[in-house]
C-alpha cells in the first residue's frame, strides 16, 4: 500500500481543501438562503465525504484505530451535543429568539439525537454529518483493511453509485411521504458511501488534479448548467435531491473536483499558513460555528443593532459592514475554544505526570 501514501505536498493539498471547504460551509451557513441556486450548498458536504475516500487507508493496528475512532466520533458527538445542549437551553431561557431547541424527555432524550436529525438542538444541526461520516469512514476503514488487495476500487464505487440512485430516487420520496427518521439516514448513508468511495477511486490519480484546465473545465460546465436552471442545492441532511440523481451527483463532483484542483494548485505555490489552520481545525469549526454566529448575534442585539426575535441558526445580520466579523468569529473562534481545551489537557497531564513522580520519589 506505499503507493497509498500520503506525502507531504499532498497532506499539505488536502488540508487546503478542508480549509476552503469548511470556509465554504460557514459562508453558508452565515448568509443563507432557501431560494438560492450557486451556493456552497451545490457540493460542500459531498466534498467531506470525498476528502474522506482521498485519505482512506488501511489501519496497521485493529483496536487502536477502533479506540482512536470511538474518541473522535460518538464520544465527540456525545460530548459536544451534551455542551452545546446546555448553552442553547441558557441562551433560549434569557434571550427571545428563534433558536429550536428540544432535547426530548425522559428516555426520548437518547434517541432524539437520531430522530431529529439533530436538528431538535439547531445550534448543533451539524451533527447529521458527524454521525454519517462516522459511520461511512468507519464502514469504509474496516472493509478496505480487512479486504487488502482484494478490493477494486473502481467496482466498489460502481457498487455505491447504484446503491445512492436508489436510496436517492426511492428511498428519499418514501422517507419525505412518511418522515421515518431512520430512512433518511439510510439515504445520507448510501450517498455519503459513493463519495466516499469517489475519493477512493480519485486517490491514484491524486497528481492529475494539479491542472488549470481540469478547475477551469468543471467551473465552467458547473456554471452552464446553474445558469441554466438545471440544478438546484442539493440537501444531504435532509435526504431533498428535487433535480434528480444525476444532476445533483454531476454538480456535486464538478463542484468538488474544481476546488480539489484549485487547492492542489494552491499547494505547490507559497504554503498559506491560515488556509492550512482552518483545514486543521474544520472539524472544530463544523461544530462551533453556529454557536458562534449565534452568540454574535445576540451580542448585537443587546446592542440594539439587531432584533433579538430574528436571530435563528441560519438567520444573521447579513450585512457587508460586518459579514468579515461574523466569518472571522465563525472560523477562528472554534480554533481558539481547541486550542484551550488541547493546552488544558496537556496541563492536567503534566500535573498528574509530576505528581505520579513526587509520589514514587516519596515511596
Amino acid at each position: 500500500m506505499k503507493q497509498d501514501a500520503i506525502n507531504p505536498q499532498q497532506s499539505l493539498f488536502i488540508d487546503y481543501a478542508k480549509g476552503l471547504g469548511i470556509l465554504l460551509v460557514v459562508i453558508g451557513h452565515y448568509n443563507w438562503q432557501a431560494d438560492a441556486v450557486y451556493t456552497p450548498y451545490l457540493f460542500h458536504m459531498p466534498l467531506f465525504f470525498i476528502l474522506g475516500g482521498l485519505v482512506l487507508r488501511p489501519y496497521a493496528d485493529e483496536r487502536r484505530w477502533a479506540r482512536k475512532w470511538l474518541r473522535s466520533y460518538p464520544l465527540y458527538y456525545v460530548v459536544w451535543y451534551t455542551v452545546i445542549g446546555l448553552i442553547t437551553l441558557a441562551l433560549t431561557s434569557l434571550f427571545d429568539t428563534r433558536i429550536v431547541l428540544y432535547l426530548g424527555q425522559g428516555w426520548d432524550i437518547f434517541a432524539m439525537p437520531l430522530r431529529g436529525n439533530s436538528h431538535a438542538n439547531s445550534l448543533f444541526m451539524i451533527g447529521w454529518f458527524l454521525v454519517s461520516y462516522a459511520l461511512v469512514s468507519g464502514a469504509f476503514r474496516i472493509m478496505v483493511s480487512r479486504g487488502r488487495g482484494r478490493i477494486n476500487r473502481y467496482y466498489l464505487l460502481l457498487a455505491t453509485v447504484v446503491l445512492a440512485y436508489l436510496a436517492s430516487e426511492y428511498l428519499a420520496p418514501a422517507f419525505h411521504a412518511e418522515r421515518l427518521w431512520y430512512r433518511n439516514v439510510l439515504v445520507q448513508l448510501a450517498v455519503g458511501s459513493m463519495y466516499m468511495a469517489f475519493g477512493y477511486a480519485l486517490r491514484p490519480w491524486l497528481d492529475k488534479l494539479a491542472s488549470f484546465n481540469l478547475m477551469a473545465s468543471c467551473w465552467i460546465v458547473l456554471a452552464t448548467i446553474v445558469a441554466l436552471g438545471w440544478v438546484t442545492p442539493l440537501g444531504m441532511s435532509w435526504s431533498e435531491y428535487p433535480d434528480g440523481f444525476v444532476l445533483h451527483t454531476l454538480s456535486a463532483v464538478l463542484g468538488s473536483v474544481g476546488l480539489l484542483s484549485l487547492c492542489y494548485l494552491l499547494s505547490q505555490a507559497k504554503p498559506q499558513a491560515s488556509l492550512q489552520l482552518l483545514g486543521r481545525y474544520s472539524k472544530d469549526i463544523m461544530t462551533l460555528h453556529l454557536l458562534m454566529f449565534v452568540l454574535l448575534d445576540i451580542l448585537f442585539a443587546s446592542m440594539g443593532l439587531l432584533q433579538m426575535s430574528y436571530i435563528s441558526a441560519l438567520h444573521h445580520w447579513v450585512s457587508p459592514k460586518v459579514c468579515w466579523l461574523y466569518l472571522l468569529v465563525g472560523s477562528v473562534a472554534p480554533i481558539a475554544v481547541r486550542m484551550a481545551i488541547d493546552s488544558a489537557k496537556r496541563a492536567i497531564k503534566q500535573r498528574t505526570q509530576q505528581s505520579a513522580e513526587c509520589a514514587v520519589s516519596s515511596a
